[in-house]
């Protein structure tokens, strides 16, 4: 009987260490992202030979860490946005001086001071120096779109890089956790880890996990497998004929229209920016700049110069890039056609007054609106885009609160609790070694009666 309690004391100092252990990893763990607390099972030893811990267990929800997971791929989508739009509203803030705005109110300015007195050369000196700063301001937008749009290229390098550092560490942990079940090892470490790969890769891809029966996790990429098993299919860019970045699934496959189609993650929301929406307002510049020198040329050259020539186109441009080539084509004051016959001048202002009046002309080509107008609503456009997103991005950003908090709840650390835990098994240690030094005074007693 006494040589049992030896054996129940130590399966019970044995079973308090092992909580005490766990408890303490716990609370080392209260502040790491995606932990999941420990907890032991203990279970009675047969023939009261005392206690032993049967398992340490994982407190883990599929469901919950799910729900946090999915939450993470719209999230990262609208934070790319977000971030590109804001540098996009940058580029459009036109409420303080300059931009586009301006130089094409100072343009049609110019044009009014010239009606008023076509003779005066001096005002003709400040019409070509408000088309020069016109174009510069052309320019400039047409620039600054583009070199985001192709920094973009260097930010979905990046990441890529990242996702395949993410899914080949993913496919080793399937192999050991795989291997960890089959031979019964502690593997929860393991496990975490891996749902914290699962929530990034969701948050960069917005993909979707299965979870096999032998603990590995295939991850699809809009039905596209980038870990199966202990593989993973790697993702990397390559430039089409056309200079698009293109994405390419395992060296074999274009998968940019999937990643595209899915909007979300945040390389989804990269694709999309640099070949969506960027290039609308590319485009929307290169429209601007076109239609300006086109109607402004046309009329220009129905009228006549302080020499009596007829009047020469006042941009050049090229059709092909058009926001990127509008140049000013006449720096001589005495060429601006203000007149509208070559024995009216220098008095005669109505050509002057046909091109003043372009800026009030609805231009179908613009959609119906004015130059200003299509302007205008091209930098409303921005604003109402990002204020919108921003707006998604919220919301997305309380329902992964919502998810995460829902998460610690089940599965995080609870200080209280593990302070109750740490005395509860401090106690049972006590006690328990307080069993072992009952035992040897029994023990030294009955030898001490045999003498």
């Amino acid at each position: 009987m006494i040589i049992g309690l030896f054996d129940i004391a130590l399966s019970s100092l044995k079973v308090a260490q092992l909580g005490l252990d766990t408890t303490g990893n716990n609370v080392a763990n209260v502040e790491t992202p995606g932990y999941n607390r420990r907890s032991v099972l203990i279970a009675q030893l047969p023939h009261n030979k005392g206690s032993v811990v049967r398992q340490i267990k994982r407190e883990h929800n599929p469901f919950v860490a799910s729900s946090w997971q999915d939450a993470m791929g719209p999230m990262g989508y609208y934070n790319v946005k977000d971030q590109i739009l804001n540098q996009l509203e940058g580029i459009f803030n036109e409420l303080d001086d300059g931009g586009i705005k301006e130089a094409l109110r100072d343009f049609w300015d110019a044009w009014d001071m010239v009606a008023n007195d076509a003779a005066d050369i001096s005002v003709r000196s400040v019409l070509i120096q408000r088309s020069e700063d016109l174009v510069i301001n052309i320019h400039s937008k047409k620039n600054q779109l583009s070199q985001i749009k192709s920094s973009i290229d260097s930010e979905i390098d990046g990441l890529l890089q990242d996702i395949n550092s993410l899914t080949k560490r993913l496919a080793e942990l399937n192999h050991e956790i795989r291997y960890g079940k089959a031979s019964q090892r502690d593997i929860n470490s393991l496990l975490d880890e891996r749902d914290d790969i699962l929530r990034q890769l969701s948050e960069y891809l917005g993909t979707s996990s299965i979870k096999e029966r032998n603990g590995e996790v295939t991850v699809l990429l809009q039905g596209q497998a980038i870990v199966m098993e202990g593989q993973s299919f790697d993702l990397a860019s390559e430039m089409d004929s056309n200079g698009n970045l293109k994405i390419i699934w395992n060296n074999e496959m274009d998968i940019t229209s999937k990643i595209l189609a899915a909007a979300r993650g945040r390389l989804s929301a990269y694709v999309e920016m640099r070949d969506n929406i960027i290039p609308d307002y590319i485009d929307a510049i290169d429209t601007l700049a076109y239609n300006l020198a086109d109607l402004v040329n046309t009329q220009h050259k129905n009228g006549y110069d302080l020499n009596g020539d007829a009047g020469e186109d006042l941009f050049s441009i090229n059709l092909n890039n058009p926001a990127g080539s509008i140049e000013l084509n006449i720096n001589d004051p005495k060429k601006i056609a203000a007149s509208s016959s070559p024995t009216t001048i220098p008095s005669d202002n109505k050509n002057a007054l046909a091109i003043l009046g372009i800026k009030d002309q609805s231009v179908s080509s613009l959609g119906g609106f004015t130059i200003d107008n299509f302007y205008n609503n091209l930098i409303s456009d921005v604003g109402n885009k990002s204020y919108l997103n921003k707006k998604d991005l919220a919301l997305q950003n309380r329902i992964v609160e919502n998810a995460k908090s829902y998460f610690d709840s089940v599965s995080g650390v609870n200080l209280d609790e593990e302070a109750a835990n740490t005395l509860k098994f401090q106690y049972m240690y006590t006690a328990s070694a307080r069993l072992i030094s009952v035992a040897n005074e029994m023990v030294e007693t009955i030898i001490n009666m045999g003498a």
